[in-house]
């Protein structure tokens, strides 16, 4: 079960020079919802990459469960993101494909048999039905960052991690977006997303709030 996130005295350098991360601790608990906050560049992506084994520390643990990745096995790690949804900053849609397809793919990797089903009921649950058989560049930027999350959701993941999801998004999408993040979290998934909106911040009343500046947690509340 991917429950638990832990950084201990996380440092991460970039070309041996930029300090992206500077000893940064914090633990995410089953069923929290976090909120990642600070201008561009101050870390939140990394902290993001971090979590799902893109990269790794160097100095400090990153730990799942308590197990350091650090020390995962490749087929542990590939394990490890199947109980993981991401919605990337770009979001790495498949522009090329239909909506059914970009939701098909990640289901067909996982080898679920039962594919029309899943795919259905997910596109129902974003709204995005009626687009099924249009290719993913006809949508509008809203639509497409709901066929993201639909993705990053459509294996029923335990931890959904979001990277910048409001860029570029309309009010009525922004607000669309974090009910239904907060109603996943209130079902019990665990939701670790970095914005600098902080105008999203209190419609979550519950949710904890992580401030990162030049690759430092400066304030947790």
């Amino acid at each position: 079960m991917a429950n638990k996130i832990e950084f201990e005295n996380v440092t991460v350098k970039f070309n041996k020079r930029w300090l992206a991360l500077d000893n940064v601790s914090f633990t995410v608990q089953k069923g929290d919802f976090v909120f990642l906050v600070g201008p561009t560049g101050a870390g939140k992506t990394t902290v993001l990459r971090l979590i799902y084994g893109d990269i790794m520390p160097d100095q400090g643990e990153v730990r799942i469960d308590g197990f350091p990745l650090k020390k995962i096995s490749k087929a542990r790690l590939l394990e490890l993101r199947t109980k993981m949804g991401i919605v990337f900053q770009d979001l790495m849609l498949l522009d090329d494909r239909s909506v059914f397809e970009n939701l098909a793919f990640p289901v067909r990797l996982k080898g679920d048999e039962d594919l029309m089903r899943r795919v259905v009921s997910t596109l129902k649950d974003v709204g995005l039905t009626h687009k099924s058989n249009e290719l993913v560049k006809s949508l509008s930027r809203g639509e497409q960052q709901r066929l993201a999350l639909a993705r990053a959701m459509i294996n029923e993941p335990e931890i959904l991690l979001a990277d910048e999801p409001f860029s570029n998004l309309h009010k009525t999408d922004i607000d669309w977006l974090i009910e239904k993040m907060n109603n996943y979290n209130e079902l019990g998934l665990t939701v670790v997303l970095s914005t600098h909106n902080f105008e999203v911040i209190p419609r979550v009343p519950r949710a904890r709030v992580l401030s990162i500046e030049e690759g430092r947690i400066t304030l947790e509340h």
